[in-house]
């Protein structure tokens, strides 16, 4: 069996050696920071969902039995509504975080060193054809400078979305919230007043 390094010296040999752990250093960054990200907006859809779920039980709780009493209780009618508009206006804000967005026309290029294009992404190359695709892809695999530099855009890019997602988020669980005490607080007062 011959011998891969036969004819480097030392120095040569553990220059390659060197080189090759900080590649391996770097695609395992990648990795595992594409894997937190991912991770990342699982959660957020998971909490989403877990606003769906607790207001859609909300309203249909809301449409079957309070709005019956509204006859004999038309006092509960400000109440109810508040709390109906604090739900729905709830679900649809976490729609909104799980809703994917997709660029109706994004720029094709050659050059997959373009600034706007992200080959990596699958809403910057779905209206390339094939052929296009590959060329670009397989220019970007042979410089490795410029496949960083994709990848470092493409979790840049990652990260604005998670962070549009989160704020999205916290938007909806505030409004939820707040609009819950208020209802409450209304149900309480009308209660006790009315």
């Amino acid at each position: 069996m011959a011998d891969v390094n036969a004819g480097q010296y030392p120095e040569e040999i553990k220059k390659k050696e060197k080189s090759d752990k900080s590649r391996k250093g770097v695609e395992t960054m990648f990795r595992i920071t594409a894997a937190n990200q991912m991770r990342l907006s699982d959660m957020a859809d998971n909490k989403a969902h877990i606003l769906l779920t607790i207001n859609s039980i909300i309203v249909s709780i809301l449409l079957s039995v309070l709005f019956r009493k509204l006859d004999s209780e038309p006092k509960l009618l400000v109440p109810s509504i508040l709390f109906l508009f604090t739900s729905l206006s709830t679900m649809v804000l976490a729609i909104l975080v799980t809703m994917p967005r997709i660029k109706k026309n994004p720029p094709v290029r050659k050059d997959p060193a373009a600034e706007k294009l992200n080959l990596m992404f699958f809403g910057d190359y779905h209206s390339m054809t094939l052929l296009e695709y590959e060329a670009g892809i397989t220019e970007l695999m042979s410089d490795s400078k410029t496949l960083y530099g994709s990848m470092i855009k493409d979790n840049y890019h990652l990260g604005l979305v998670l962070q549009k997602k989160y704020t999205s988020l916290r938007f909806a669980y505030m409004f939820f919230m707040v609009g819950f005490i208020i209802s409450v607080i209304s149900f309480v007062i009308t209660q006790l007043f009315f």
